[in-house]
């Protein structure tokens, strides 16, 4: 928070735990936020209630949230592994 306020920062881009210890740290108040204009958050979803906490309470103008190989893994493997099942039961059929 104080190198946003020193540097007037008007990005800010990390995963949700960032943004959520922002808003939860005792010390808020007391640092000047204004110059942030996006935030970008990675890694993990955001669930959209907390996306507009984040818009109204630190406050930026528009949150977005990246994808990217870590957050579809999940679904990138899931197929992977049902193909290599499929080739496995044709080799031995």
């Amino acid at each position: 928070m104080r190198a946003i306020q020193e540097e007037k920062c008007t990005a800010l881009i990390g995963a949700p735990i960032i943004f959520r210890d922002i808003l939860t740290h005792p010390d808020r108040k007391k640092y000047d936020l204004t110059s942030l204009i996006f935030g970008l958050s990675g890694a993990s979803s955001m669930h959209i209630d907390f996306l507009r906490q984040v818009e109204k309470e630190i406050p930026v103008t528009r949150m977005a949230q990246a994808y990217g190989m870590t957050e579809t893994a999940g679904i990138i493997t899931c197929s992977m592994w049902a193909g290599d099942n499929d080739v496995k039961r044709r080799l031995s059929s």
